[in-house]
């Protein structure tokens, strides 16, 4: 006796099968998750090498989740001294942007350019390969080996973004570059 099989109901079942694993829920990674999860300090720049962690210095993580994309804090000004961990915050908040959202252009400002440009280089380009992100830093012009999305106006990365570094200096000439998140 030859058996048959009903395509549609195996169809049919098979797509019930695909519709009860889907799932409702949108789950989101706040930036002090996000960083807490990959981002890590070598010793050079701390004296607490190792993953990051906001326990060190817990007002901190209100601070660095107000660069959240659903807050509904628009800017962040902090009175502050010196060597206590708002540099990180910065680089924490850029990390985000650049490994986790991906799309958006930054500026990192600072009193002069060069300034700026030495901070990126020095700080930001070292977080991301310690970090585990330095594969995101691309060129957009892809058919060209040459290029490494690094250059001495901005830093291109997987997903669109860009990262500018600006100095307060030459105020003037931030009026020429779009972007919408400045550091």
């Amino acid at each position: 006796m030859p058996i048959t099989l009903n395509m549609e109901a195996i169809g049919a079942e098979w797509m019930a099968c695909q519709v009860a694993d889907l799932t409702d829920a949108i789950s989101h990674e706040t930036p002090v998750e996000f960083n807490e999860e990959h981002r890590y300090l070598s010793g050079s720049v701390t004296s607490m090498p190792g993953p990051i962690r906001y326990d060190v210095n817990p007002f901190m993580r209100e601070i660095v989740d107000c660069f959240d994309v659903n807050s509904p804090v628009r800017e962040v000004n902090l009175k502050k001294g010196v060597q206590i961990t708002y540099s990180t915050v910065l680089e924490s908040g850029a990390l985000y942007y650049m490994a986790k959202v991906k799309t958006l252009p930054l500026m990192y400002l600072t009193a002069e350019k060069e300034l700026a440009s030495a901070r990126i280089e020095n700080n930001f380009i070292p977080m991301l390969e310690q970090s585990g992100f330095a594969d995101i830093v691309r060129s957009s012009d892809v058919g060209n080996s040459r290029k490494t999305g690094k250059t001495a106006n901005h830093i291109q990365f997987a997903g669109g973004g860009y990262l500018t570094p600006f100095g307060a200096v030459n105020a003037n000439k931030m009026r020429a570059v779009s972007i919408a998140v400045m550091l």
